[in-house]
């Protein structure tokens, strides 16, 4: 006898089903179960299994939103961070000439080359250091260099801020798209549960309401091998013509 137990698991839960597998079996089986609705025994099932679809396609069009913000929060990050360090040089610049490169004042700046090693979290920090340290000095400077060290603090601090945000708001947009998901599912296993309800030991029926090959990966075409007569008529690959047989 089978195993009873796995008849409560639910089998559109399986996790090789892709999103676009899940799409495509959920419109067909809609459809289907539409047009195939006997006096209307179908109609409670038919509306939940569109509004469960429904509030998948937001949760996933919203993941999709945000991971458009994601990649643009990802790329302004990554592009301060590899032009901070020239942008830092030019500050020391204007330091060194007012100190002298190798003086002992330049130790209150800090190391130039934390600015392409330190972590994210860290970099705020070193940037507010060298700014206080710069403006302490400015009767001394040009306008420059305090302008620069001002405004070094400021756009990381939004960048920074912004990227902290996504990050945040893809992990709820992953939890909702993941829980959409998994109501779809169940709605789905309920659609069977009242197939087999209303069709009692006809499995055959099952297959107008359910096209399973739409939750299966394609198998890739392999290319079939030409027969002899074909391969005896293809032209040579290579453009030369065949010579006299030798004797």
């Amino acid at each position: 006898m089978k195993d009873l137990s796995r008849l409560l698991e639910c089998p559109f839960d399986q996790r090789g089903i892709s999103v676009a597998e899940l799409l495509a079996f959920v419109t067909d089986h809609l459809g289907r179960m539409k047009v195939r609705n006997p006096d209307g025994k179908l109609d409670s099932r038919i509306a939940a299994t569109e509004s469960a679809l429904s509030a998948f396609k937001d949760s996933d069009l919203n993941d999709l939103t945000g991971f458009a913000h994601r990649k643009v929060s990802k790329m302004t990050k990554t592009r301060f961070r590899l032009d901070l360090p020239r942008r830092v040089a030019q500050i020391y610049v204007h330091l060194a000439v007012l100190h002298g490169k190798r003086s002992t004042e330049m130790i209150q700046y800090g190391p130039r080359n934390v600015y392409r090693r330190c972590r994210d979290d860290r970099l705020a920090g070193h940037l507010r250091q060298l700014r206080d340290s710069v403006v302490a000095r400015q009767s001394e400077l040009d306008p420059e260099p305090v302008t620069e060290a001002q405004a070094l603090v400021t756009e990381w601090a939004g960048i920074y801020q912004t990227s902290e945000s996504t990050t945040t708001q893809k992990a709820a947009a992953e939890a909702k798209r993941r829980g959409a998901r998994r109501e779809l599912q169940w709605e789905l296993y309920l659609n069977l549960l009242q197939l087999i309800k209303l069709y009692p030991r006809q499995p055959e029926k099952l297959r107008e309401y359910m096209q399973l090959h739409w939750l299966r990966d394609k198998p890739r075409r392999q290319k079939e091998k030409p027969t002899e007569t074909e391969a005896e008529e293809s032209p040579d690959p290579t453009g030369s013509s065949p010579g006299p047989n030798p004797v």
